[in-house]
C-alpha cells in the first residue's frame, strides 16, 4: 500500500506577516505632525506678532478655532478607519462617583506631576529663570491683562484640556503604539511630538513638556480614560494664566 500524501495547507491570509494598521491613515498622522511642527517652528516671535495685530482676545479666540479644528481633523481620521472619539477618550461616566474619582486623580496627579517635573530638571541640570520676570518673559505677550481677557483664557485653558488630550494622549499616543505594536513607543513618541510642538517656550521647557507629557500619558494609559488628564490640562493652564494675570495687574496698580 502506498503511503497517503502529506496535504500542506495553504497558508492563509491570516497568518501572513501585515503592517500595522493603526486607528487613521498614515498619511493623516504625518499631515497633522507637520502642521503641529510647522505651528511650533514659528516660534514665539510669530505668535508676538499676531498678538501686536489682532489683540489678546482675538488671538485667544483664534488659537481656539485652530485647537478645535485639529480636534476635527482628528475625528475624521479616525472615522475612516471605523473608530470614535470615544474609543480615544474613553467610556463615560456611569455614576456620579466616576467624575469624583476623575476630579480627585486629576488634582492629585497635578501635584505629582509638577514635583516630578522638578526632579526631571534637577537630574538634567536644566537652568532655571533666575527671577520671576524672567520666568514670564517668554509667555508676557499671552498673559491676560483685564478681566475679559481672563475669562477667555479660561475658555482657551478648557479647549487646551480637551483637545491636546484628545490629539496627543488619545491619537498620537494609540497611533504610534498600533504602528510599533507596543504602547510603551506610542507613549514616548506621542510625549516627543507633544515636546516639539512647544518650541514656541524655548528649547529647554520643550524638553519639560515632553515629560509633562509622558506624565500624562501614563496616566490616560493606566486609568484608560482621558478625562483626569483633561481636568488636570485644563486647571493648569488656567491656574498659570490667573497668577500670572493678578501678577501683572498687582505690578500695574504698584
Amino acid at each position: 500500500m502506498e503511503p497517503t500524501p502529506v496535504v500542506v495547507p495553504a497558508e492563509s491570509p491570516s497568518n501572513e506577516v501585515r503592517a500595522p494598521r493603526g486607528i487613521a491613515p498614515v498619511w493623516h498622522t504625518v499631515l497633522l505632525v507637520l502642521v503641529l511642527m510647522a505651528f511650533s517652528a514659528a516660534g514665539a516671535n510669530s505668535q508676538h506678532e499676531s498678538i501686536s495685530v489682532m489683540g489678546r482676545p482675538l488671538f485667544y479666540l483664534s488659537t481656539m478655532l485652530f485647537e478645535w479644528g485639529l480636534l476635527f481633523y482628528v475625528w475624521w481620521g479616525i472615522a475612516r478607519r471605523g473608530h470614535s472619539m470615544r474609543d480615544l477618550i474613553g467610556g463615560p461616566w456611569h455614576r456620579i462617583e466616576d467624575a469624583l474619582l476623575d476630579v480627585a486623580l486629576a488634582f492629585g496627579f497635578w501635584f505629582a506631576a509638577l514635583a516630578g517635573l522638578i526632579a526631571v530638571a534637577a537630574t538634567l541640570r536644566l537652568k532655571g529663570p533666575s527671577n520671576v520676570g524672567e520666568a514670564i518673559k517668554p509667555l508676557a505677550p499671552l498673559i491676560p491683562h483685564t478681566p475679559l481677557e481672563l475669562l477667555i483664557w479660561a475658555g482657551l485653558s478648557i479647549t487646551a484640556g480637551v483637545c491636546e488630550e484628545v490629539i496627543f494622549r488619545g491619537y498620537f499616543q494609540k497611533q504610534f503604539g498600533a504602528w510599533a505594536r507596543t504602547i510603551w513607543i506610542g507613549l514616548i513618541a506621542s510625549a516627543v511630538v507633544f515636546g516639539l510642538g512647544h518650541g514656541y517656550e524655548g528649547q529647554q521647557k520643550m524638553i519639560v513638556i515632553a515629560f509633562y507629557g509622558l506624565f500624562f500619558g501614563l496616566l490616560a494609559h493606566f486609568r484608560r480614560s482621558l478625562r483626569p488628564g483633561m481636568i488636570t490640562h485644563a486647571i493648569h493652564d488656567f491656574a498659570v494664566g490667573s497668577v500670572l494675570y493678578f501678577i501683572v495687574t498687582r505690578s500695574q496698580h504698584s
